[in-house]
């Protein structure tokens, strides 16, 4: 590694004005650099202000920043994210770095120290999301799932092949063009809800409804348990009332509009499907499609496709000025693919999920 490069831990600004501040600020510019690169555009950049109130929530993941430095200039991250289940196993960890300062050990710097980190902190469970972007031919990398594929020769699959990680899922990042879509979205609701008898799609903007909350807690904890994960094992997410409104809270704290839209059944009363938007500030940016789940018990009745149509439709008149929106599947998840296909979306990217297992000291 290059004898002018410092390698710190970064400090959590409480805002954005001052030093601090302006440190976070280049960090975030570093992460959408990297995403950039990777995709061959900036459209899907976060901006600080976004970003800022979920790392100052330690409450939901605890996370820890490490910066390296050449001539005072922030060239790489790393970050360590902990799920704040007891008795997590897991960590999430990255390390990235600016293309131009690549190969000079730099990287290997940065995830060498976040590991110890994770080590200290008792996870044994390594977990790493890696932009991948397109695949553009070549050699294949699938993982065990069999289903999605990234570049094998990718300098950041070598990377963390050399580290130690394996690659067990694979995620298709998918576009939507608004614009493209909306002819169809009313007739494909009409239709979809005529079929979906016995259930009543609502939509809010902004804050849940009271009322909502104790459903949307069962929702958001087999959130993530139901989703496919492949070979990543997934802790089961501990939610109550107050972690919602402080996720709430956190979107608001940084400009962003949720748009969710729920499916009610009617004999029982109870939300049994949901799916979010999160619209940004600057409402010309993507909008991203956030999470989607119907209740295994309640599938089958074609409500996943409902809720995203009504949700979609919401969106058309809640910001008339958002064209694009994106959203993440894995790739085994052919029945949101499916539904993703149908509505319009179209695959622009990869993310793949690694894994590594280290025994603790």
């Amino acid at each position: 590694m290059h004898e002018r490069v410092v390698i710190e831990e970064g400090r959590i600004p409480a805002t954005l004005d001052g030093p601090d501040g302006a440190s976070f600020r280049e960090m975030v510019d570093v992460r959408n650099a990297v995403e950039a690169a990777a995709f061959g555009t900036d459209e899907y950049a976060s901006t600080a202000e976004e970003i800022l109130p979920g790392w100052l929530n330690s409450t939901d993941g605890p996370r820890r920043l490490l910066l390296a430095r050449v001539d005072g200039r922030i060239v790489g991250r790393g970050v360590l994210d902990l799920p704040a289940e007891p008795g997590s196993p897991t960590a999430f960890v990255s390390a990235e770095v600016l293309p131009d300062f690549r190969d000079a050990g730099i990287g290997t710097a940065l995830l060498t120290r976040i590991e110890e980190w994770a080590t200290e902190a008792d996870r044994t469970i390594l977990k790493a999301f890696v932009t991948h972007g397109p695949f553009r031919g070549g050699r294949a990398l699938r993982p065990p799932t069999g289903f999605g594929r990234i570049d094998s020769d990718a300098p950041e699959v070598s990377f963390a092949q050399g580290r130690g990680y394996r690659l067990e899922q694979v995620e298709r990042m998918s576009r939507l063009d608004v614009a493209d879509t909306l002819p169809v979205l009313a007739s494909v609701s009409a239709e979809v809800g005529a079929r979906a008898t016995g259930y009543t799609t609502l939509t809010v903007s902004g804050a849940l409804p009271d009322e909502w909350l104790a459903d949307m807690v069962v929702l958001q904890q087999r959130m993530s348990t139901d989703a496919p994960a492949g070979g990543l094992d997934v802790d089961e997410e501990v939610w109550d009332t107050d972690r919602v409104r402080r996720m709430e809270s956190d979107r608001a704290a940084g400009g962003q509009l949720a748009l969710t839209t729920v499916a009610r059944h009617d004999a029982s009363g109870r939300l049994v499907a949901f799916t979010e938007l999160l619209v940004p500030t600057d409402r010309g940016r993507p909008v991203l499609q956030d999470s989607t789940l119907v209740l295994s018990e309640h599938r089958g009745h074609r409500l996943g496709m409902l809720v995203k149509a009504t949700n979609l439709l919401a969106l058309r008149d809640a910001s008339p000025a958002s064209t694009t929106v994106t959203t993440y599947n894995a790739e085994e998840n052919r029945p949101m693919l499916s539904v993703n296909e149908a509505l319009g979306f179209r695959p622009i990217g990869a993310e793949g999920g690694w894994r590594k297992d280290v025994s603790l000291p």
